[in-house]
Parts: structure tokens; sequence; C-alpha cells
């Protein structure tokens, strides 16, 4: 399957401090990179820690980001082969958000957490009039496999 719903969170005071933050945003917001360092954010980011745990996604991660999709934009058609799978949690969304892995599509409503494969060609889209934000973290493939 290239695209999977395994989950849903609470995203609520994730989105209290998101709402914050995103005037400061100007590509994607960087909160742990490959190399596990993490930025200030993050690190006291107490909710979103809590929120990650609750989906099984402490430690189970290289990289972790918040993106912005934004309003009436199509994202570019990539795939990711060093990134088989990538976990991607809506935090702020609307129903013409949609993610596209090959031949399928997903729209992705707000605390679902969805498991998508990214060595797959994929893209996002955004038809709605508003931003969109979604955290992105970069699976580890062994837990992946381990735990499919």
């Amino acid at each position: 399957m290239l695209i999977r719903a395994v989950g849903f969170v609470d995203i609520f005071s994730v989105v209290a401090r998101l709402h914050r933050l995103k005037a400061s945003m100007d590509g994607p917001m960087i909160l742990r990179d490959a190399d596990g360092a993490e930025s200030e954010v993050f690190a006291g980011w107490n909710s979103l820690k809590r929120m990650m745990k609750a989906a099984a996604l402490d430690g189970n991660f290289a990289g972790v980001r918040i993106e912005q999709i934004g309003p009436n934009s199509v994202g570019d058609w990539a795939r990711e082969p060093a990134v088989p799978y990538r976990a991607i949690i809506p935090l702020v969304t609307n129903p013409l958000c949609i993610h596209y892995v090959r031949h399928q599509s997903a729209h992705m409503p707000v605390g679902n957490v969805l498991v998508i494969k990214s060595d797959e060609v994929n893209c996002v889209t955004n038809w709605g009039g508003f931003p969109c934000f979604h955290l992105v973290a970069d699976l580890i493939p062994q837990v992946v496999t381990n735990g499919a």
C-alpha cells in the first residue's frame, strides 16, 4: 500500500503553539535534522513531543519538520530513495489538500497519522484558499518494515 492511515492523535495544543510560530516561517521548519540535531523550537515544544509519542514516532524517525503547503499550490513530484517511508500528521488542513503517491491519492484529515511510501513518486496539492501545515517525519526503514 502506498498511503496508509495508521492512527489518530490530538493536535490541539500543538496547533495552538504553531499559530504563534508560523508567522516566522519562510520554508519548512526543521525541528530535527537527519543527524539527530534538534532545533531550539523542537527542544522546548513538549506538546509536540507528546503528540509524536502518542503517534509512536518518538525515536523512530531520522528527521522531522513542519511543512507549509501554500494556498492554490501543487508541489513538485519527487521520490526519496534514501527515505522509503514518511509519516505525515496534518496540523492545519482543508478538504482540498491531497497527497498523491503514484496512482493513489488521499485527503489527509487533521490529526490522522499517515504513512506514505516516499521512495515512489509523490506530491502534495492544496487547492484550498489558505495554507496547510503538516508535520513530516522521515521514518527509519527497519522500524517500518518490522512493524508492518
